[in-house]
């Protein structure tokens, strides 16, 4: 092969790269709003009301989607925080991170199971105070709690403009009060977290 009909290739490949990066930034990937409007705010025996962001979450989501509401069932109180990256990547990533960047130790962790996959609850400790979490990435159908598998799937989606399935979403629970909260009980019971 000569050295012109190697630069040509060279510049066929280049602007075949040029041409897939501005066809990933101008086509826009159907976001997971549809699935964050599926969790329902009354049942049976639940109420719900939406919850405003803290100033440091609102900064922090910026464009992203995202659902923050406050669930009383069964005499449980629980904060349901739940995020759509898609317009915003970089805001759902591994929970524990932030809450160590804020000063909380990670006391400890363990997954537990939740409808069609797992979550992972994990304990924190700052000073005198104590907190739990409990997290899972889904793409409505497989609930799963490793960031590194949420990477993958959303870069994947990315890659193939959409075509590998839908956009994961990060949805943490939280206690609302200092009551500690039965989580076995909730994670096999509370159907509206184990459906969505």
């Amino acid at each position: 092969m000569t050295t012109s009909a190697k630069s040509r290739w060279l510049w066929v490949g280049l602007g075949l790269v040029v041409l897939l990066a501005v066809l990933w930034d101008a086509v826009p990937l159907p976001d997971a709003a549809g699935h964050l409007a599926a969790l329902p705010k009354r049942g049976a025996d639940f109420v719900s009301r939406d919850l405003p962001l803290a100033s440091v979450e609102n900064k922090a989501l910026g464009p992203a989607a995202y659902l923050k509401r406050l669930y009383v069932w069964r005499g449980q109180r629980f904060a349901v925080l739940a995020v759509d990256g898609t317009h915003n990547r970089h805001v759902v990533h591994d929970p524990q991170y932030c809450l160590r960047g804020a000063g909380w130790q990670l006391v400890s962790q363990h997954p537990i199971p939740l409808g069609a996959g797992e979550a992972m609850l994990c304990r924190f400790v700052r000073e005198d105070r104590a907190a739990e979490a409990l997290y899972w990435y889904t793409d409505g159908e497989i609930r799963h709690a490793s960031p590194l598998r949420y990477w993958w799937q959303a870069t994947l989606r990315r890659l193939t403009l959409g075509a590998s399935g839908n956009e994961p979403i990060l949805v943490i629970v939280q206690p609302f009060d200092e009551d500690p909260m039965d989580w076995p009980h909730l994670t096999t019971n509370f159907l509206p977290l184990l459906t969505w």
